[in-house]
């Protein structure tokens, strides 16, 4: 036996080698493929052509960090014809002139007959065979637009089914002024998106949108259409599902399309680009375009680059006041995996106890409608006290968008209101809360996509015989336009811990921090705040709420922060001194209170543009300055205040 083990041995390591081979090459990428397991992503939504996609009760698969769906659903879903080869294990489509087959457990598939490769393998998953949704949609020629913070995909289709319709007899009205076309109106697309010529668009916005908007458009180079539009820029060009926004990238599901050598926009840019909203009446063929962009009423300061700065972190920061700060920001985005589909729910409430006889609140919020229907909002105040309350005094601002750009939109109107004391009074005649009693203070109504962000302040004082305060205060939401928003009780919605959008309740509605002396002519230094690290104020441990309620408010969205700037200046040097804001995370915009009064900060892109919010001379010996700053939203931040001589 030894012997005929010796003797064939290097025959049984050749086969035993080429066998491994053989199956490496038959295998190839599938190996690979086959070692990632596929995770279910039920809060994962896909829309075509802004109309959910049915799934057939099937899931949403992620595999290799791409979003899968059923080879059926999707492909019919975007109007393919659709075949199984149930013995070559094959799927196939054809949209068009476009075929497609994809092979199970392969990552080749073929496009009118040629090879292509993609990154993630074509999967079996309950029976059901799974390929991935942004290949297979682009493949077919669509566009494919995924929505980080509402985890939702948007797919603009290119299956128009036949060429642009004409429409005979249309009336457009924007802003109640009708529009003259020189051109037809077509629809488009597989929901009949209405379309009217690019250059009659504009010229009815630069003849009847108010002057306060600054409104300009020019289309020099021919190939391209340049918007100034309320100090903001945008470049947008035929055919292209991205515009530029302040030469950033932004995607744009209803792009410009080229008609018989005509440029036409879709209605639709009014409300996802300029903010507007749209309603239609059938009776009259009446499309009505409102265009309600914010309208600021402090100046914007100067920026400039910046280059070489090197910021430390603020060294302390504590809470400074007395007004009680409440957060409603998750969930964030209202859908149908975050609230019921049909009933009331609470998105944030708190319960506040206080030997005090008076109390002052303020509540933020910040909500997205995806519902696909029209939802209501409102924030409740409920006496859970033995004696009245007086509600003695409460204001509000409020902004609602279409518009993605929610920072511009609503971040810097509620901001620059907060700072400039321009909050609207809400009527509180009946200003007297019996014990047990609730209230509406103010509610909302947002169509589906809309967005709304508010700021809403409260004093209220004890009336009764009792010592203290006793009271809830709640942000709830239905989808029953005849519900009665201050009956809904019961829990919170579960928060969403993957986007760690904030919610809680803290003592104080602002930070004071006071930044070490600088002394006059020294080096350029830079301090970093909401740098989440010495002055993250505003976590879990130091709620009013419970643990388990609260999710941190690390980027101090709705709180103004406070900031001491001290200068010496013994040597009484004639130097000016520039103080900076500088965004680190992402383009970032704020307003800031200075001894100037209120401002706003252009959109500043990170590490690149510093704003330029104040400068002086200072005096001999020892000044100092005092600035107060809101984040107008989204998470760019921290942001740097940077101090130079000139």
């Amino acid at each position: 036996m030894g012997y005929i083990v010796k003797k064939y041995m290097p025959v049984v390591i050749l086969l035993m080698t080429l066998s491994a081979l053989a199956s490496f090459c038959l295998l190839g990428n599938q190996k690979v493929e086959a070692a990632v397991k596929p995770t279910e992503s039920p809060n994962i939504k896909i829309f075509i052509d802004e109309q959910p996609l049915d799934t057939k009760d099937s899931v949403v698969l992620v595999s290799n960090n791409r979003t899968l769906l059923p080879f059926r659903v999707i492909l019919e879903g975007l109007g393919a014809t659709v075949n199984w080869d149930n013995t070559a294990k094959t799927a196939s489509a054809t949209l068009g002139t476009t075929t497609l087959k994809l092979k199970l457990n392969s990552t080749t598939a073929y496009k009118n007959g040629a090879a292509v490769t993609m990154d993630t393998a074509v999967l079996g998953y309950k029976d059901r065979v799974y390929i991935p949704l942004r290949f297979a949609s682009e493949a077919l020629g669509s566009t494919v637009f995924w929505d980080s913070s509402s985890k939702n995909v948007y797919i603009t289709s290119q299956n128009t089914g036949s060429e642009p319709e004409p429409i005979l007899e249309p009336v457009i009205k924007i802003n109640g002024y009708a529009m003259a076309l020189t051109s037809p109106l077509y629809k488009a697309g597989t929901t009949g998106s209405l379309y009217v010529s690019v250059d009659d668009y504009m010229e009815h916005l630069s003849r009847y949108l108010p002057a306060e908007y600054f409104f300009s458009w020019s289309n020099d180079d021919k190939e391209s259409y340049t918007i100034l539009f309320d100090g903001v820029k945008r470049v947008f060009y035929p055919e292209k599902d991205y515009y530029l926004q302040n030469d950033e990238n932004k995607a744009l599901n209803n792009k410009l399309i080229l008609v018989n050598g005509i440029v036409y926009i879709p209605l639709a840019f009014s409300q996802e680009v300029l903010g507007g909203s749209i309603s239609y009446n059938s009776s009259t063929n009446t499309t009505n375009i409102s265009i309600n962009r914010p309208k600021f009423k402090t100046e914007f300061v100067e920026k400039e680059t910046v280059e070489n700065y090197i910021p430390v972190l603020v060294e302390k920061a504590t809470m400074d006041g007395d007004r009680i700060f409440s957060i409603s920001d998750n969930p964030e985005v209202l859908n149908s995996s975050s609230i019921p589909l049909f009933g009331d729910s609470i998105i944030m409430q708190t319960d506040i106890s206080t030997k005090n006889n008076t109390s002052e609140h303020r509540v933020f919020g910040w909500h997205i409608n995806k519902m696909g229907k029209r939802l209501k909002l409102g924030i409740v105040i409920e006496n859970t006290g033995s004696s009245a309350i007086k509600i003695d005094k409460a204001s509000v601002v409020s902004r609602t968008t279409f518009n993605t750009w929610y920072n511009y939109d609503v971040g810097m109107p509620l901001a620059e209101a907060l700072l400039s004391n321009q909050m609207s009074d809400i009527n509180t005649d009946d200003n007297i809360l019996p014990a047990g009693a609730s209230k509406l203070l103010h509610s909302f109504t947002l169509s589906d996509t809309q967005m709304v962000g508010f700021i809403l302040d409260l004093d209220l004082v004890k009336s009764g015989s009792s010592k203290g305060l006793n009271y809830q205060i709640r942000v709830v939401v239905s989808t029953d336009d005849s519900t009665d928003l201050q009956s809904i009780s019961g829990d919170n919605l579960i928060a969403d811990t993957v986007s760690t959008y904030p919610r809680g309740t803290w003592e104080s509605s602002e930070i004071y921090a006071e930044l070490p002396t600088y002394e006059v002519g020294s080096d350029e230094v830079s301090y970093s705040i909401s740098n989440g690290i010495t002055d993250n104020l505003f976590t879990k441990d130091n709620s009013l709420d419970s643990r388990d309620q609260t999710v941190d408010n690390i980027g101090h969205f709705g709180v103004i922060y406070k900031t001491r700037l001290t200068f010496d200046n013994n040597g009484g040097q004639d130097r000016t001194v520039r103080i900076r804001l500088v965004g680190r995370g992402g383009n970032y915009s704020c307003a800031v209170k200075t001894p100037d009064g209120v401002f706003l900060t252009p959109i500043l892109k990170p590490h690149k543009e510093a704003a330029i919010v104040y400068q002086f001379t200072p005096p001999s010996g020892t000044s100092y300055l005092d600035l107060q700053i809101i984040h107008a939203g989204g998470s760019d931040l921290p942001v740097a205040i940077n101090i130079l001589t000139l």
